[in-house]
C-alpha cells in the first residue's frame, strides 16, 4: 500500500483534535446547533463556463434515428467525412474530448468572478493508452513517451526519446505549447528551435495492443541535413548496421514478462539503423518540405498475440507508412465506441459530455492485460490508474454499475470473475474478496463492497448460461459467508463480524472507503472501537440477496434458500438492532457497550440505496427528513460526513467529497423518490434529483470550464478562506459549503490522482432518468425518475438480453421527430409508446404493456414489436465471443457448440504423489473441488521428487472425454503464495480397460507450453474411469494445480499435435564482480512422451583468453563467474531428444573479485516493519530484486517505529560466513519514508555481541539513490549474523541487502556407505562441510541436507542428497549407498583426491577425510593422517601439481591415500605489481573519476555530474536579466534546499588537498523572496573522507570566503566570483562540497558553477632513524620479570605486550611514536600484573579468622553484629581454600584480612531487653471499633475494616517491636478519620480517557472541576497549534487530506 503523508497527518491531527473536543465537553455543538435551517430545495443550479457547444453537435450532421445505433451512424459520416487521414479530421467522440494548450493552470471563473483552485492537470496527462501500455505520468514538452511508462503499472523508465542534431551540433527544440492538442485517440504538439529555422509536429498514440508510436513530421526553412536519433530503454539490444532494437522487461510484481521490439521508418519506407544501442537516420530536407518519420516501440507479450502482429505491420507490413498507421489506430480507437458504448442525449449538455468522459474514464481506468496467472487475466476496472492502480474491491461494484451498460459483458463479467478468482482464503474456509493481489502496495483489504450485487446486474442486463449465474452465486456465496465468520483473520481489519451477529464490524475508518471523512469513527474516546455498521451490513445484504437470486436462476434450490435466510437475517438485524426508534433514524452501534455511535455519515443511508429497508413504513421513511437540510446533507458539495455532525465535532478528520459520495447519494435520491415516498413528504424532490445531476456534472469540470474535466479522487473546500456565510457567528464548514455552491458554484481544491474513477455516475442516466431496469425473464421494465423541465432525452445503442435497444422521450414528438411520449425500440423496431412516462413493464411475448403506477399512462403498442426476447439464462455465446474464454479462465465452460459443459472430474477421488513437508492447506481434492480460485491448489512444494503426479478417478465411472482443461497456480507479488510457478512440461494418460496406462493421443495444447492458470488440451476421444496427470517443475519451483477438469465437448481441435521445439528464455538479472546471475526458462510440450529435457549452459564467445564458469551449468538458472572483463556471449539449450531449443544472451563479464553474493542463503528480519506490510517483510531485502520505486511492499521500510530503539535490519546464516564487503539499496517514496541519511554495518561476534566492521581504507557509507551503496570490509569478517544500523529514530527503506562472501573454490562432497534398513537418522550426515579456499586455507561452512526418509533407506539403493551450504553457493552433495553386504566392507581403497591452490598463499590445508571405496564398488569417508614430508615439499611460490600421500587412520584401506595439489596462477593477479599513482597536483578537480550529490539535492534538469569540474565558470557571457536558464552550466538543486546538501568529488587514489574553491549563481540580480529560485548559500566548508570512514571538516587557516554571481555581478570582483578556503592539508581519496543553503519565504534552490580543488605533493619523506634504547631497556625489565609471583592470567595479558613491543622493537620502519607507545605500555602493563599471595600473607589470615570465631562465639555481641562477622570469616576462608587448589592473588588475601578487621571492629555488644508499650494502640483499636458506618463512603469502611483487623493482629504479636505498634497504630488513625467522601475518578478528568474506565462506571458525561478543565483546553490548545503547524507544512508539500488514502 502507499502510505501517504495525507494519512498519517490526518492521524495526528485527528489524535490532538479529539483530546481538545474531549476537554471543552464539545462546546461547539451548540453553535452548530444554532446555524440557520438551509433546505436543499432552496440550493440554486450550478453555472457551466466554457463552450457553449460542449457536445460538438455543430460538427455532428447525423440525423438520429431510434432504431439504428447513432453512434454508429456518426462514425460511418466521420470516415465519409474523412476522420482519422490527420490531426485536422477528428471523429466526434475525439472532438468532445479534445483538450488544447496546456490548460488549465487554476484558475476558475464564476458568476462572481474569478477564483484559485488547487490541483489543476495542465493537460499533461496522456489519454491515449493501450490494453495495457500507457503513460502513468507524461512530459509533453520533451519529443517521444517521456515520462513514467506503465505496463499495467509504472516501469519508472521513458518509452523513448528523441534528440535532433543539425549543423554539427545537438539542436533543442522547444515545445509551442498552444498547439498542443490530445484527444482520447492521440496527442500532438509542434517543437521547434530558437529561431524557428527547424520545426517538429509531433503526433504519438498508443495502439490497443501496446505498440507506441510517434511521427514526427519534420521541416527546415533551409536545406540541411537533419539526424534524429531516439533511444529506448525498453530495447537496446541489436547490433550495429541492424534495424531493430529489443529487449526483456519482467514487469513490476513479475506479473509477466513483455519483449519490446524498437524501430522507424522513414517516409520512403526505408528503416533507421541501430548504431550503439540507439535508432539513428540522417534526412536530407529541402527548404520547406517536410518528411515525415514514424517510430514505433512494441511492448509484446506473448499473451497478446496481437501486439506482435500490430507492431510488425507497423515496421515492416502495410503500416509502414505514418499517415496509414495514424489511421488505423484511431480509426481502431474510435470504433469502440459504437461496439461498447451507449449514447445519452438530454437537454443539458453539460451533463452529456460528463456522460461521454465517464464513458472514457471507464475505458482508460480499464486494464486487459490477458495476463496468466492470479491477477490481471481478465478485462478489469482498475481505481485509478495515474493513481492506486489496483483493482480494488471496494469500487469494483461501483464500476460495474456503468461497465454492465457497456454493450459486451467482458468488461463487467471480466471485474466480477476477476474479483472471484482472487478472494482470500478466511481461516473459516470460505473466500471472500480481496483486493487484487497483483499491486499488493495499494490497498490490500476486503473493504465493504457489493461485487455479486453488482455482477448479479451485469447479468441481468447481458445474461448467459445459467452456469455463469451459478459462477457468481458461488463467489457470493463464499464471501458473504467468510465475512460473517471473520474473526482471526491475520488481518485484524479483515475481521468482519467480531460479535457473532449478521452486521459487519469495523473500528477503522477506510473500510468505508471514506478514511477520515467517516465522521462516525471519531467520536471522543472511542478511538479503536468497533461498531456494528449499517452501511457494511447492506453491501453485506445485497450480495447475500443477490447470491440467492443468482442461485435460483441456476436451479440450486438448496443453496438459494440458504443463502436468503442470511439475506434475511442481515435485514432483520439490520432493522432492529440498527435502528434507534428515539429519532427514527438508522445509526451503527458501538459494540463494546451497545450505544448508538453519535455522529453520521451518507453511509448510514446505504440500506436504503440497497433496497434493504421495507417499504411501507412511515417511521422507516422520515430517516431520510435529513437530505432536506443542506446542513445536514447538502445536494452540493455532497460529502460522507453529515455536515451538522461535522460542524458540531469539528475535528478530527478531513471533510472530502468525491464521486464515491455521489453516488449513494444519487441512490438514496432515486430509491427516496421510488420506494420511500421521499418526495410526497418533501425531503428529497424530482427538483433536488434534477439539482444532484448538475451539481455531480459540474464537479468534474476543473474551475467550472467544460473544456477541462477531470473526475479526481477527491476534492474539498479546505482551502475556501470565507467568512461568516450563513450568519451564525461561528465560521466554519457549513460556511465554506454554502460559498461553494452559491454564484454557480466553485472547487478550490481538487486531489492529485486525475482521470481516475472513484463512484460511478452513469448508471442513474439509463437506470433512473431514461427508466431502465434490469430483469432476469424476457419482459421489458422502465420506470423512469421525472426530471423537471427535460422534455426530452434518449439513451441508444444499449444492448440487452442480446437486443438491441433505445429509449426515447420526446413530450411532443417535435425533438427527434418520432412519436410524442415515452417510447421503447427493441431490435430496430418500435415496441411501444406512453403518452407519458410511467412505470412500465413490457411482455415482447405476449405484446402487451402493464402500467404499475397511478399514471393512467395510455400507452401503444408497435405494430412490428419484435416478440422473440430472451430471458436472460437463454442467452449463449460461442467460441468466437471473449466472454466464453473468460468463464474458460475460470472454470467454467460455456460455449455453445460444446456437447456437454458438465466436468466430470469435479469432485473426483483424487491421489497425489507423497513427499516430504506435504502442506497440509494445499491438498490434492483442491485440484477437482470446482473452484479456480488463487488459494484453492494442490501444491507439491517441499517435495524432492523430480515429477510429481496426480491421479483423478471420475466419481460416476467411466466416462468418454476429449478436453482436459489444467489451471496452474503461479507466484508474482508478495501477496501470493511464493515458490510456485507452472511446470516446466507435464504429460496427461489414461487407464486403460486392463489397469495399464497410456498416454493420450494426438494432444493439440493451447498454450503449447504450460502457461500460468488456464490451459487446454483437445484430444482424440478417450474412454476411462481415471486420468494421470505428471508434472516436471521449473528448476526451484513448484507446482500447484487449481484445477483440472474433464469435458466430453465433441469439437473438434485446431492446431497441432506433433512435437515442439523446447521453449527457451534467459536473461541476466545482475551483473557484479561477483558473478552474473543468469535466469533461465525453459518449457516443454511432453513430446515425446517417454522424453526428458535437459538443459545446459555453454559459452559462444567472449574476449581473448576470457573464460566463463558456470556454478551449475545443467541448471537453467545460475550463476556465472568471468577472469577476464569483456562481453560473453552465453547460450542456454535445451533439448527434448529429437529437438533442441536455446537462447544466445550477451553479458558483460566482470572479473571475479572472489567473492559471491551470500544474501539470498540467509533469513531477513528487522527491529521494526510497517505495520501494513506483512510481519515477514524484510525477506525481500535478499529476493534479489532491486526496487527504487514506490512499492512498500516489494520492499522493506520501517515507517510507524516509535520502538525508540536504533533500526536495524540482520541477515542470520545457518553457520559463519567469511564476509568481505556488502553493498545495500535504499528507496524512498519523496514522503513518510525519506532517503536513508546515514547507517554502519555490525556484525555478531563469538559470543554473539555485536561489533562495528571496519572497512577497508578509503571506504565510506553513502547514501546514493538508485544505485547500490557497498563497502569493502578491512578483514575477512567471520559471523553468522549481519546487520545495518540506522540513527535512532530514523525511518528509512531498504529495497536489497547484499553480503559478499570469499567464494571457495571447491566443497567437499559427503560419502556413506550404510547398511539396508538402516534408518535416515543413522547417517549421521555432518552439520558443516569442508571448503576450499585459493589462499589455501578451509573452512567448515554450515550444510543444511535435504530430507532423507526411512523408506529409501529401507531397501538396496544408491542415491544423492543436496546440501545447502552457508558461504557456497553451488552447494554440496552427499552420495548415499545402502546394501545389504555393507557389514562384510572392512577393507578397501582410499580414493585419490585434489585440491588447488593459487600460487603464492600463505599456507595450505588439508582435508581431513577421504572417499575409501570398499569391494562392493561404494564409498565411505575415513579420516586421514597426511605425510609431513609430503606437505613440506609444496612450494606454494611456484606453479605446479605436488603429490601427498596419507594413512587412512582407522586402516581401512590397505593403500595409501593420495591428494594432489594443484598450485595454479591466480587469474586475477598480476606478475608485476601495479605502480604508484602520480600525485595529483595544482587544480585538481578535473582528475575527479566520480562526481555524485547528496540524495534528493538536485533538479533532473540541472545535475552535477560534468557540470561542476568542465571548466565552464562564470563570465560576461552568463545572462545578464533576471531568471535566465543557465541549466546547462550549473548543479542546480531547483526546490530542494536543504541544510548539509553537498557534492562528491572521488579522485580514485589518494590525494593531498589545500585549497577549494567555488562558483555560485543566483538568478536573479537581487535576491526576491517573494520568487525564490537560485540563490548562493548562506555557508559552505569542505569535508574530506578520513582513513576511519568517516567525513570530517577541514581546518581553514583563512576564513571562508562566500561571492555572489548574479545576473548583476559576473565573476567581475577581485575573487573573478570565486568563493574560497584554504585549509590544513588533508590526504583522503573524496572530498566534499558542502553547503548550507539560503533559505527564504518561497522555495530556494542552490546553483554551484564549478568547483575547485587544488592538491600539492604528499608525498612522505624518507623517515629518520628512531632511538629504541629506552624500549631496549623496558624489554630487559620486562624479561627479567618471575612470572611465577603473578596469575597465570596477568601474565599472560602482559607477555602480549612483550610480544608486541618486541615486534616493534624488531621493525626496522617503526616510528618514534609507536616506540614510545610500546615503552609506555610495557610500563603500564607491569603495573596491572596481579601478585600471587605469599605463604605467610596466607598464614596471618588463618590467624585472624581462629581469632575472629571466638569472638563470635562468645555470645557477647548483637545477633546483626556477629552475622556480619561470620560473614567476613566464611569470604576470609573462601579465599584460602581457593588457594588450595589454585591461585589466589595478594590482593584477595590483603582484602579478606582487611574485611576481617572491620567486622570485628564493628561487633556491638547486646542493649538491654525492650519494653514494647501497646495501650495507645490497644485504645485506637476500641475507637475504631465504635465508627459509626454511616460516615464513611464503603470504600472508606472496607478501607477501616482493614485496619482494625492489622492492627489486632499486631497487638496480639508478643514479638511485635516498637517501632511495628507505632506503624499500626498511625494507620488506624488515619483510616478511622477518613470520612471525607472520596472525588472518584471520570473520564473528564486530565489523563483519564473512556477507555480507561470499567464499563459498569459509564459516567463521561460528568463535568470536571473549573480548574482541571481549563488545564486540558489550553494543552489541546497548545497541541492543536502544532497540529496546524503539520497542516501547513503539509500544504506546502503538495498533500492535502483524502477522501480515502491507501490501505
Amino acid at each position: 500500500m502507499h502510505h501517504s503523508t495525507r494519512k498519517r497527518w490526518l492521524a495526528s491531527i485527528g489524535a490532538v483534535a479529539a483530546v481538545a473536543t474531549l476537554a471543552t465537553g464539545g462546546a461547539v455543538t451548540a453553535q452548530a446547533a444554532d446555524a440557520p435551517v438551509i433546505k436543499n430545495a432552496d440550493v440554486a443550479y450550478p453555472s457551466f463556463k466554457g463552450s457553449d457547444d460542449p457536445m460538438k453537435t455543430a460538427a455532428n450532421n447525423t440525423t438520429y434515428n431510434p432504431a439504428v445505433s447513432y453512434l454508429q451512424e456518426t462514425f460511418d459520416n466521420d470516415v465519409k467525412n474523412l476522420a482519422g487521414i490527420d490531426t485536422d479530421h477528428d471523429f466526434w467522440i475525439d472532438k468532445i474530448l479534445t483538450r488544447t494548450g496546456a490548460q488549465p493552470t487554476g484558475k476558475g471563473t464564476n458568476d462572481k468572478g474569478a477564483y484559485s483552485y488547487e490541483g489543476s492537470d495542465g493537460n499533461n496527462y496522456l489519454f491515449t493508452r493501450g490494453r495495457a501500455a500507457y503513460m502513468y505520468t507524461h512530459t509533453p514538452n520533451q519529443l517521444g513517451f517521456v515520462g513514467d511508462t506503465a505496463y499495467w503499472d509504472q516501469t519508472s523508465r521513458s518509452g523513448f526519446t528523441v534528440t535532433v542534431n543539425a549543423d554539427g551540433s545537438n539542436q533543442t527544440l522547444n515545445e509551442d505549447a498552444s498547439q498542443r492538442k490530445q484527444t482520447p485517440s492521440y496527442f500532438t504538439s509542434l517543437f521547434q528551435t530558437g529561431g524557428k529555422s527547424l520545426k517538429i509536429k509531433e503526433v504519438k498514440y498508443i495502439t490497443y495492443n501496446n505498440v507506441m508510436v510517434a511521427n514526427l513530421t519534420v521541416e527546415s526553412t533551409q536545406d540541411r541535413d537533419v539526424t534524429l536519433t531516439t533511444a529506448s530503454p525498453f530495447a537496446a539490444e541489436g547490433a550495429d548496421g541492424a534495424t531493430e532494437l529489443t529487449g526483456r522487461v519482467n514487469v513490476k510484481n513479475n506479473l509477466t514478462t513483455i519483449y519490446p521490439r524498437f524501430s522507424a521508418n522513414n517516409q520512403d519506407g526505408s528503416n533507421w539503423i541501430v548504431s550503439g544501442g540507439k535508432l539513428t537516420s540522417t534526412l536530407s530536407l529541402k527548404a520547406n518540405e517536410p518528411q515525415t518519420v514514424k517510430i514505433q516501440l512494441g511492448l509484446i507479450a506473448n499473451e497478446l498475440p496481437d501486439s506482435t502482429k500490430e507492431y510488425e505491420a507497423r515496421y515492416t507490413g502495410d503500416l509502414k507508412d505514418a499517415a496509414a498507421s495514424y489511421k488505423d489506430s484511431v480509426t481502431t480507437y474510435n470504433k469502440w465506441w459504437v461496439d461498447n458504448a451507449p449514447y445519452v442525449d438530454t437537454p443539458e449538455d453539460n451533463i452529456d459530455k460528463t456522460v461521454v468522459y465517464r464513458w472514457w474514464l471507464s475505458r482508460f481506468n480499464m486494464l486487459d492485460a490477458n495476463m496468466p496467472g492470479n491477477t490481471f487475466q481478465y478485462p478489469t476496472s482498475i481505481e485509478g490508474v495515474l493513481g492506486y492502480n489496483n483493482q480494488i474491491v471496494l469500487t469494483s461494484g461501483m464500476f460495474m454499475m456503468d461497465t454492465k451498460w457497456f454493450r459486451n459483458p467482458e468488461y463487467s463479467y471480466g471485474t466480477w470473475l476477476s474479483a472471484g478468482d482472487t478472494a482470500k482464503k478466511s481461516k473459516a474456509g470460505y473466500y471472500y474478496y480481496h483486493d487484487n493481489p497483483g499491486d499488493p502496495a495499494n490497498w490490500n483489504h476486503s473493504y465493504t463492497q457489493y461485487i455479486t450485487r453488482a455482477g448479479w446486474d451485469s447479468y441481468k442486463v447481458h445474461g448467459g448460461p445459467s452456469t455463469v449465474a451459478e459462477e457468481l452465486a458461488d463467489q457470493g456465496a463464499e464471501d458473504v459467508q467468510g465475512l460473517l465468520a471473520s474473526k482471526s483473520e491475520p488481518d485484524n481489519n479483515d475481521n468482519q463480524n467480531n460479535n457473532d451477529n449478521s452486521l459487519i464490524d469495523w473500528s477503522w475508518w477506510s473500510m468505508t472507503g471514506n478514511d477520515a471523512d467517516a465522521v462516525s469513527f471519531s467520536e471522543p474516546g472511542r478511538s479503536g472501537q468497533r461498531m456494528d455498521r449499517a452501511d457494511g451490513s447492506a453491501n453485506m445484504w445485497a450480495n447475500a440477496n443477490a447470491a440467492a437470486q443468482a442461485y435460483k436462476a441456476a436451479g440450486d434450490t438448496a443453496n438459494a434458500e440458504k443463502m436468503q435466510a442470511i439475506a434475511d437475517k442481515i435485514q432483520k438485524e439490520v432493522t432492529t438492532e440498527l435502528w434507534d426508534k428515539s429519532d427514527n433514524l438508522l445509526k451503527h452501534k458501538w459494540l463494546n457497550d451497545g450505544a448508538f455511535a453519535k455522529y453520521k455519515e451518507i453511509n448510514n443511508y446505504y440500506p436504503y440505496s440497497e433496497g434493504l429497508m421495507p417499504t411501507g413504513n412511515e417511521d422507516y421513511n422520515k430517516a431520510l427528513r435529513l437530505f432536506e437540510d443542506s446542513n445536514e446533507f447538502p445536494i452540493f458539495p455532497f460529502f460522507t460526513a453529515n455536515q451538522a455532525d461535522k460542524a458540531a465535532l469539528n475535528f478530527p478528520g478531513s471533510n472530502n467529497f468525491s464521486i464515491i459520495n455521489a453516488q449513494p447519494l444519487l441512490q438514496v435520491y432515486s430509491a427516496g423518490i421510488r420506494n420511500y415516498d421521499a418526495a410526497k413528504n418533501g425531503y428529497i424532490t424530482n427538483e433536488q434529483f434534477k439539482k444532484l445531476l448538475y451539481w455531480v456534472a459540474f464537479a468534474h469540470y476543473q474551475g467550472g470550464d467544460n473544456n477541462y474535466p477531470d473526475q479526481n479522487e477527491f476534492w474539498n473546500e479546505d482551502n475556501n478562506n470565507v467568512g461568516d456565510v450563513n450568519g451564525d457567528g461561528v465560521i466554519n464548514n457549513l460556511d465554506k459549503n454554502l460559498d461553494a455552491a452559491q454564484n454557480g458554484g466553485k472547487i478550490t481544491y481538487r486531489s492529485w490522482i486525475h482521470h481516475t474513477q472513484l463512484g460511478t455516475t452513469n448508471w442513474t442516466m439509463v437506470e433512473d432518468v431514461a427508466g431502465m431496469v434490469p430483469r432476469e425473464d424476457n419482459k421489458i421494465e422502465l420506470n423512469p425518475i421525472e426530471i423537471p423541465g427535460w422534455n426530452y432525452f434518449t439513451v441508444n445503442n444499449l444492448r440487452y438480453h442480446d437486443q438491441d435497444v433505445s429509449i426515447v422521450w420526446d413530450k411532443d414528438g417535435s425533438h427527434y421527430g418520432g412519436p410524442a411520449g415515452y417510447s421503447l425500440y427493441v431490435g430496430g423496431k418500435l415496441a411501444f409508446t406512453s403518452d407519458k412516462l410511467a412505470h412500465l413493464i413490457y411482455d415482447p411475448a405476449a405484446g402487451t404493456v402493464e402500467v404499475k403506477d397511478d399514471s393512467s399512462a395510455q400507452v401503444t403498442v408497435g405494430a412490428e414489436a419484435v416478440k422473440n426476447v430472451k430471458a436472460a439464462n437463454q442467452v449463449t455465446f460461442n467460441a468466437d465471443q471473449r466472454v466464453t474464454d473468460l468463464f474458460a479462465k475460470s472454470g467454467t465452460n460455456v460455449d455453445s457448440a460444446s456437447k456437454s459443459t458438465t466436468n466430470v472430474a469435479k469432485d473426483a477421488d483424487v491421489t497425489g504423489t507423497t513427499y516430504a513437508e506435504k502442506d497440509t492447506n494445499y491438498p490434492a481434492k483442491n485440484a477437482v473441488d470446482g473452484k479456480t480460485v488463487m488459494e484453492s491448489f494442490w501444491g507439491t512444494k517441499g517435495s524432492e521428487n523430480k515429477t510429481d503426479t496426480l491421479n483423478i478417478k471420475f466419481k460416476d465411472g467411466k466416462q468418454k472425454i476429449d478436453d482436459i482443461r489444467l489451471y496452474f497456480y503461479q507466484s508474482s507479488s508478495s501477496q501470493t503464495i511464493s515458490g510456485y510457478a507452472e511446470p516446466a512440461n507435464y504429460k496427461l494418460e489414461y487407464q486403460k480397460d486392463d489397469g495399464t496406462w497410456a498416454p493420450i493421443a494426438d494432444q493439440v495444447r493451447t498454450p503449447n507450453y504450460a502457461g500460468a492458470n488456464y490451459n487446454r488440451i483437445q484430444f482424440t476421444p478417450v474412454e476411462t474411469t481415471t486420468i494421470r496427470v505428471t508434472f516436471t517443475p521449473q528448476a526451484g519451483m513448484a507446482v500447484g494445480v487449481k484445477e483440472i477438469e474433464a469435458y466430453n465437448t465433441g469439437i473438434k481441435a485446431d492446431g497441432t499435435s506433433e512435437n515442439q521445439t523446447p521453449q527457451v528464455d534467459a536473461y541476466v538479472s545482475s551483473s557484479t564482480s561477483s558473478g552474473a546471475k543468469l535466469v533461465g526458462t525453459v518449457k516443454d510440450d511432453g513430446l515425446p512422451a517417454e522424453g526428458d529435457v535437459t538443459t545446459t549452459w555453454s559459452q559462444v564467445s567472449g574476449p581473448e583468453g576470457g573464460t566463463a564458469k558456470f556454478v551449475d551449468a545443467s541448471a537453467a538458472s545460475t550463476t556465472v563467474t568471468f577472469n577476464k572483463e569483456g562481453d560473453y556471449v552465453l547460450k542456454l539449450t535445451a533439448s527434448d531428444g529429437e529437438k533442441e531449443g536455446s537462447k544466445e544472451i550477451t553479458v558483460h563479464g566482470i572479473p571475479s573479485d572472489g567473492t559471491v553474493n551470500v544474501a539470498p542463503q540467509s533469513s531477513a528480519s528487522a527491529s521494526y516493519t510497517n505495520g501494513y506490510q506483512p510481519k515477514d517483510n524484510a525477506k525481500k531485502v535478499i529476493d534479489g530484486q532491486v526496487v527504487y520505486a514506490n512499492t512498500p511492499n516489494e520492499t522493506w521500510n520501517n515507517w510507524g517505529d516509535s520502538t525508540g530503539v536504533e533500526p536495524w535490519l540482520q541477515l542470520k546464516w545457518a553457520g559463519k560466513v567469511p564476509l568481505k564487503k556488502a553493498k545495500v539499496f535504499f528507496w524512498t517514496d519523496g514522503g513518510g519514508v525519506p532517503m536513508v541519511s546515514s547507517w554502519k554495518l555490525q556484525y555478531a561476534d563469538a559470543d554473539g555481541n555485536w561489533q562495528d566492521v571496519k572497512l577497508a581504507d578509503g571506504q565510506s557509507y553513502t547514501v546514493n539513490r538508485n544505485e547500490g551503496n557497498e563497502v569493502k570490509f578491512a578483514d575477512a569478517v567471520e559471523t553468522d549474523k549481519l546487520r545495518v544500523v540506522f540513527p535512532k529514530g530514523a525511518i528509512v527503506g531498504a529495497s536489497e541487502f547484499e553480503a559478499y562472501a570469499i567464494e571457495p573454490v571447491s566443497v567437499d562432497e559427503v560419502n556413506r556407505l550404510v547398511q539396508t534398513g538402516s534408518k535416515a537418522d543413522d547417517l549421521k550426515l555432518p552439520s558443516t562441510v569442508s571448503a576450499v579456499y585459493t589462499d589455501g586455507s578451509r573452512r567448515d561452512l554450515a550444510v543444511t541436507w535435504g530430507k532423507v526418509t526411512d523408506a529409501q533407506l529401507a531397501a538396496d539403493a544408491v542415491f544423492d542428497v543436496k546440501g545447502t551450504v552457508a558461504g557456497a553457493l553451488n552447494g554440496t552433495v552427499a552420495h548415499i549407498a545402502a546394501r545389504s553386504d555393507t557389514a562384510s566392507q572392512t577393507v578397501g581403497n582410499a580414493q585419490p583426491v585434489e585440491q588447488t591452490v593459487y600460487q603464492n598463499a600463505k599456507s595450505i590445508d588439508l582435508p581431513a577425510t577421504v572417499p575409501v571405496k570398499f569391494p562392493n564398488g561404494y564409498n565411505d569417508d575415513r579420516k586421514v593422517t597426511w605425510k609431513d614430508a609430503d606437505i613440506k615439499a609444496i612450494d606454494l611460490t611456484k606453479v605446479g601439481d605436488y603429490e601427498v600421500a596419507g594413512t587412512v587412520d582407522d586402516g581401512s584401506s590397505s593403500a595409501a591415500a593420495k591428494l594432489t595439489v594443484h598450485v595454479v596462477a591466480d587469474p586475477n593477479g598480476s606478475s608485476t605489481p601495479e605502480p604508484e599513482p602520480e600525485p595529483l597536483v595544482g587544480w585538481i578537480e578535473g582528475k575527479a573519476t566520480r562526481t555524485t550529490i547528496s540524495p534528493d539535492s538536485e533538479a533532473t534538469w540541472s545535475p552535477a555530474e560534468g557540470k561542476l569540474n568542465d571548466g565552464v565558470v562564470v563570465d560576461d557571457t552568463w545572462p545578464t536579466t533576471d531568471d535566465q536558464n543557465v541549466n546547462d552550466k550549473v548543479w542546480g538543486s531547483w526546490g530542494k534546499a536543504k541544510d548539509g546538501m553537498y557534492a562528491q568529488y572521488d579522485f580514485g587514489q589518494s590525494v593531498t588537498i589545500d585549497q577549494s574553491r567555488a562558483q555560485f549563481w543566483a538568478n536573479f540580480a537581487e535576491t526576491d523572496d517573494s520568487k525564490g529560485g537560485l540563490e548562493v548559500p548562506d555557508a559552505w566548508k569542505i569535508q574530506y573522507l578520513a582513513e576511519d570512514g568517516s567525513w570530517k571538516d577541514v581546518e581553514p587557516t583563512e576564513d571562508y570566503t562566500v561571492v555572489r554571481n548574479s545576473p548583476a555581478s559576473r565573476a567581475d570582483t577581485d575573487a573573478k566570483g570565486w568563493s574560497a578556503v584554504t585549509f590544513k592539508p588533508v590526504t583522503t581519496k573524496s572530498l566534499r562540497l558542502v553547503l548550507t543553503p539560503y533559505t527564504g519565504s518561497s522555495t530556494f534552490g542552490a546553483a554551484v558553477a564549478e568547483w575547485g580543488v587544488h592538491g600539492i605533493d604528499g608525498t612522505e619523506p624518507e623517515p629518520t632513524p628512531v632511538d629504541k634504547t629506552a624500549l631496549e631497556s623496558a624489554l630487559d625489565t620486562a624479561n627479567g620479570l618471575d612470572a611465577s609471583r603473578y596469575t597465570a592470567a596477568s601474565w599472560a595479558e602482559f607477555q602480549q605486550i612483550i610480544d608486541a613491543a618486541q615486534a616493534v622493537y624488531d621493525d626496522a620502519n617503526a616510528t618514534a611514536e609507536q616506540v614510545a607507545e610500546q615503552v609506555t605500555k610495557l610500563e603500564d602493563g607491569q603495573k596491572a600484573l596481579v601478585a600471587l599471595a605469599t605463604d605467610v600473607e596466607k598464614s596471618t589470615l588463618q590467624a585472624a579468622i581462629d581469632a575472629a570465631k571466638a569472638e563470635a562465639a562468645s555470645g557477647k555481641y548483637t545477633d546483626k553484629s556477629v552475622e556480619a562477622l561470620n560473614k567476613a570469616i566464611e569470604a576470609a576462608e573462601g579465599v584460602l581454600k581457593v588457594g588450595e587448589v589454585g591461585e589466589v592473588t595478594q590482593a584477595a588475601v590483603q582484602e579478606a584480612s582487611a574485611s576481617l578487621n572491620k567486622a570485628v571492629k564493628a561487633l556491638e555488644e547486646k542493649p538491654a531487653a525492650e519494653t514494647v508499650k501497646k495501650e495507645s494502640l490497644e485504645a485506637s483499636i476500641e475507637q475504631a471499633k465504635k465508627a459509626d458506618k454511616s460516615k464513611y463512603t464503603e470504600e472508606a469502611w472496607q478501607a477501616l475494616q482493614s485496619q482494625i483487623a492489622a492492627a489486632q493482629k499486631v497487638y496480639d504479636d508478643k514479638d511485635a517491636k516498637q517501632a511495628d505498634v507505632d506503624a499500626a497504630q498511625d494507620a488506624l488513625d488515619k483510616a478511622f478519620w477518613a470520612t471525607k467522601v472520596e472525588q472518584k475518578p471520570g473520564s473528564q478528568q486530565p489523563g483519564v480517557t473512556d477507555t480507561d474506565k470499567d464499563d459498569k462506571d459509564n459516567k463521561g458525561d460528568r463535568v470536571p472541576p473549573t480548574g482541571a478543565a481549563v488545564s486540558v483546553v489550553a494543552a489541546a490548545a497548545v497541541l492543536l497549534t502544532a497540529a496546524g503547524v503539520t497542516i501547513l507544512k503539509r500544504r506546502q508539500s503538495g498533500d492535502h487530506g483524502s477522501a480515502r488514502h491507501s490501505a
